[in-house]
């Protein structure tokens, strides 16, 4: 049975993001929304309102799932206590000269949260853009943050790379031909961006594309990526390099793959999918 979706309407959402950061503490995030648009200290900050619009905006209209937008919240939670400050202290109580930036650095606490809350790249993010980055724990959430963003980059390249290599396959063997991916991330955007390059379906043994099976594909031709050439030969007595594909700003797990063709499997892939599966 597949996985049913529920698609919840634009008042849901919103009114679950309070759910999100918890009712009591939504007053907070929406004073930093009212710091960032409307005072004149935090307007200069006004891009971290606008791009938390633009990202709403984008989840009710694609459905995104309501914790997507839950690293907003801890800028958002920095501005509103900014705001917070500065009307409810004095400015030599705060201890900042009613610096904004310095506030905001300060709720932030450039330091220890960075490491303990699991939002910490959004505090890395707010670090860089008011120039705290210089310290050293700063410099090591931005670069998580850094490494969260790359994830989100390569997919496309590498599932061109892999309809290049199985549109060069004749015919013949084009028709009994796989796909294998190493894990979740590539089979999710073969699957997503192969159909219009005449790719079919990826198989993978990773996580719950190991649940799936390979179906009636005994897996004769496969075109396979992120994978080892020493993982394919347990499985295939001939494995050729096809292609290479290392896409600009992907993860290092992600760059530097090798696309080979495999043939001569020594088993099919019923026989052998016990092997092929796994969890991470």
């Amino acid at each position: 049975m597949g996985t049913k979706y529920v698609i919840v309407s634009p008042w849901e959402y919103l009114w679950q993001q309070t759910l999100l950061t918890h009712p009591l503490a939504a007053p907070i995030w929406i004073a930093g929304l009212w710091f960032l648009l409307r005072d004149p200290l935090g307007k200069k900050y006004a891009v971290l309102a606008w791009t938390y619009f633009t990202v709403l905006s984008e989840m009710l209209i694609l459905h995104g799932k309501i914790y997507y937008l839950a690293p907003a919240y801890v800028t958002l939670l920095a501005a509103g206590s900014v705001w917070i400050e500065l009307r409810l202290f004095r400015e030599s109580e705060c201890g900042c000269g009613g610096d904004s930036r310095a506030i905001i650095a300060r709720r932030c606490d450039c330091g220890s949260a960075i490491d303990a809350h699991p939002s910490g790249r959004s505090y890395g993010s707010l670090y860089a853009f008011l120039g705290c980055a210089g310290d050293s724990r700063g410099k090591r959430a931005a670069g998580r943050f850094a490494a969260t963003l790359r994830d989100m980059f390569g997919w496309p390249e590498q599932v061109h790379a892999v309809a290049g290599v199985y549109q060069a396959l004749p015919e013949s063997e084009r028709d009994q031909a796989v796909v294998l991916a190493y894990n979740y991330g590539e089979a999710s955007a073969i699957d997503y961006f192969g159909a219009k390059l005449g790719l079919p379906r990826a198989m993978s043994g990773h996580n719950q594309y190991g649940l799936w099976g390979p179906g009636a594909m005994t897996g004769q031709v496969a075109v396979a990526i992120g994978f080892t050439e020493q993982q394919l030969r347990q499985f295939y007595d001939e494995v050729t390099p096809e292609a290479s594909v290392s896409p600009p700003y992907a993860m290092p797990e992600e760059s530097r793959l090798t696309i080979f063709v495999c043939r001569r499997p020594k088993k099919t892939l019923q026989e052998s999918w016990a092997l092929w599966k796994y969890l991470s």
